[in-house]
Order: C-alpha cells, then sequence, then structure tokens
C-alpha cells in the first residue's frame, strides 16, 4: 500500500504524517521494533509438596490462563524500498501482540492419612464434613509478559480475536525432584509450558506481470 505524493517536477515523494488517515483504532505510533518472533510464550513455575503428600501423576493437572489483558497493536512506519527506478517511499506495516497472561497451575496430590469434604453452613463457622478419596490440588500462578512480533506487510494485517481458541496452550510437562536443604528432604515439582500466540492475517498482494516498453517510461525521463 504506497502511500506517495507528486512533488515538483511530478517526482514521488512520501507524504507527511498529516496527509496521511489511521484507518484502525489499534494502529501505534509508537517507534517499536519490528523483528518477528515464533509467537511462543513460555513459562516455568515451581511448586513444593508438603511432606506426607503425594503428587498423583496419573491424575490430570488443571491450568487455567486469561487472555483478556493482551492487546493487539498494528503500528506503521515509513520505510524506502529500491526500484529499477530508483528508491519507493511505501508504508510498510508490523502486527504485533502485547499485555499479558494470567496463569494458574493445578496439580493433584494425595494425603495418605486425614482427608474430608467440608461445606461451611451460613454461620460461617459450624462445618459439615463427610470423607473423600484424598485427592486435593495444590498450585503456582504468575503473570506472562507478552511482547510478540507476528510479521509485517506493506498492506495493514489484522489479528484474530486473542481469546482461548487462538492463544492455547501446546505444551506442558513437569519434574519431580527431591532437595535436601539443611538435612531436610523436600520435595518440588517444576511445571513448564508453552502458549501459542495467533498469526496475523495478511492480504499478501503480487506485482502485476512486467509489460515490455516501447516507450520510455515517465518515471526515468528527466529532459
Amino acid at each position: 500500500m504506497i502511500d506517495l505524493k507528486y512533488g515538483e517536477g511530478n517526482v514521488l515523494i512520501p507524504k507527511n504524517s498529516t496527509d496521511s488517515i489511521d484507518v484502525n483504532s489499534v494502529f501505534s505510533n509508537e517507534d517499536r521494533h519490528c523483528t518477528e518472533t515464533d509467537k511462543l510464550v513460555k513459562f516455568c513455575c515451581t511448586i513444593d509438596i508438603p511432606k506426607c503428600f503425594e503428587f498423583k501423576k496419573n491424575v490430570p493437572i488443571k491450568f487455567f490462563y486469561d487472555p483478556t489483558c493482551l492487546k493487539p497493536v498494528i503500528q506503521s512506519n515509513l520505510e524506502c524500498f529500491p526500484s529499477e527506478c530508483g528508491p519507493v517511499w511505501a508504508n510498510c506495516y508490523c502486527a504485533q501482540i502485547i499485555g499479558c497472561i494470567p496463569y494458574l497451575v493445578n496439580v493433584p496430590v494425595e494425603v495418605k492419612e486425614c482427608g474430608v469434604d467440608v461445606v461451611i453452613n451460613e454461620d460461617n463457622c459450624k462445618v459439615e464434613s463427610k470423607k473423600i478419596d484424598k485427592i486435593g490440588y495444590i498450585c503456582c500462578k504468575g503473570d506472562l509478559c507478552v511482547d510478540e512480533t507476528l510479521g509485517k506487510y506493506t498492506t495493514p494485517p489484522s489479528i484474530p480475536k486473542l481469546d482461548c481458541k487462538n492463544v492455547e496452550l501446546i505444551e506442558l510437562g513437569y519434574n519431580d525432584t527431591a532437595v535436601n536443604v539443611c538435612n531436610n528432604n523436600c520435595s518440588t515439582l517444576i511445571v513448564s509450558g508453552t502458549l501459542q500466540l495467533p498469526g496475523a492475517v495478511i492480504n499478501k498482494q503480487v506485482c502485476p506481470p512486467k509489460q515490455p516498453q516501447s516507450t520510455f517510461s515517465n518515471c526515468c525521463a528527466y529532459n
């Protein structure tokens, strides 16, 4: 999408900033670096397993996250591109996602001794309890900072809706290790994973086929 105007001597020159119109509310004039990234957001958290509790490997881990704090940004920069007739100025649009993703990891543990379901009455003091299968969850939490570049092109790209469908968990793993500190054996669980961001939607265009010249082109005539 070339953003030029004719100047003195019928020469194409870049438009002034006041000549262009902002076509999207997510456009930004910030001077941000625009190098394409892999669109992957990685996290890692540590959970201490209490003594006499056992991590249950055959029970699913629960992972929760919220992508609503992410913001799509389209940055527009005027760049110079070489051509057979000399330099050509055009707007280059850079699609980015910035913000954060709060997350919560719940891992299942089993107690070897006592365990009950507790129901609190309306007075918030008396409780009713019943026996359960002694499976509970302990967690770790965090906020993932996001500053990812999806790509750039000479036509304005669009970014899909940043929801649970387009921002998805693609990897999750754990490593349970025993740690000895001051003659005290501690059980530590390390959980790591990867969230994938969506790609930008780009309406790619190509130049028309080159036509044979029968006369001199105006852009190459300076007399």
